[in-house]
C-alpha cells in the first residue's frame, strides 16, 4: 500500500481536527449571513482515503486500496436534494517472492456513480450532514507479473451504492469533513474466477460551494 496513503485511524484523527478548526474559525456574523449547504447550488468535493474489500471476495493481498476521488453536488436554490455525481479511482500493489521469484500484483478500481443526495438540517452553524443513494458502474483492472510475464485482465459490473457523512465549514464556501460510502457492485470476472467487489470506503473531504 502506498505510503501517503492515510490509514483510517489518521482519517479519524483529521476529521476531528478539522472539526476544531472549523468550530474555531468560524465568522462570528448572524446566521441570516452564513451560506448553508441547501443556499449552494452547486458543490464541489475532492476526497482522498482508504477503500476496504469485502471479506472473503478474492482480492487479498490488494483488497485494502489508497483512494482519491471527485464528487459534484447540482440543485436548486434553498432545496435540500441534490444530484451527485461521483468518479473515484482507488488502487494497490503487492510485491513478494516464491521459491526465487519475484512476483507483483497490481489491482485498479475505477467506478462512476450518481443519485439522489439528501441535505440533512444540521443543529450546528456550519455543520451538514447528508446521506444518498443510487446506481455505479465499476471498472476493475488486476495485473500479475512474474519472470517477467504479464497476465493482465479486465472486467467491469454495474451496483449500487449508499453514501453518508457530514462537512464543516472553516471559511465561507469552503470546507472539510468526513465520508463514508459502501458499493454493493456484481461479481467481476477474472480469468474465469469470479471476484465479489463489494466495498467499503471512508475518506476526508475538502470541498467549495457556489
Amino acid at each position: 500500500m502506498p505510503a501517503w496513503i492515510p490509514l483510517p485511524r489518521t482519517l479519524a484523527a483529521c476529521a476531528l481536527l478539522a472539526a476544531a478548526v472549523a468550530c474555531s474559525s468560524v465568522p462570528l456574523q448572524p446566521l441570516a449571513q452564513e451560506q448553508d449547504g441547501a443556499e449552494a447550488g452547486e458543490v464541489f468535493n475532492a476526497l482522498v482515503g482508504m477503500r476496504r474489500m469485502e471479506r472473503g471476495s478474492d482480492w487479498s493481498p490488494n483488497d485494502d486500496l489508497g483512494q482519491v476521488g471527485l464528487n459534484y453536488l447540482q440543485g436548486g436554490l434553498g432545496s435540500p436534494w441534490r444530484w451527485d455525481f461521483g468518479l473515484r479511482y482507488a488502487a494497490d500493489q503487492a510485491k513478494r517472492s516464491v521459491a526465487g521469484a519475484a512476483e507483483s500484483l497490481e489491482t485498479h478500481l475505477v467506478d462512476l456513480s450518481v443519485g439522489p443526495l439528501l441535505l440533512i438540517p444540521g443543529w450546528a452553524r456550519g455543520f451538514q450532514p447528508y446521506a444518498g443513494a443510487g446506481v455505479v458502474l465499476a471498472w476493475m483492472d488486476s495485473d500479475f507479473r512474474r519472470k517477467g510475464v504479464l497476465l493482465q485482465d479486465q472486467d467491469g459490473t454495474l451496483g449500487v451504492y449508499a453514501r453518508g457523512g457530514f462537512w464543516l465549514d472553516f471559511q465561507p464556501h469552503e470546507h472539510i469533513g468526513l465520508d463514508l460510502m459502501w458499493i454493493g457492485a456484481g461479481e467481476a470476472d477474472f480469468a474465469g474466477e469470479a471476484r465479489r467487489s463489494h466495498s467499503w470506503t471512508v475518506s476526508l473531504l475538502f470541498g467549495y460551494r457556489f
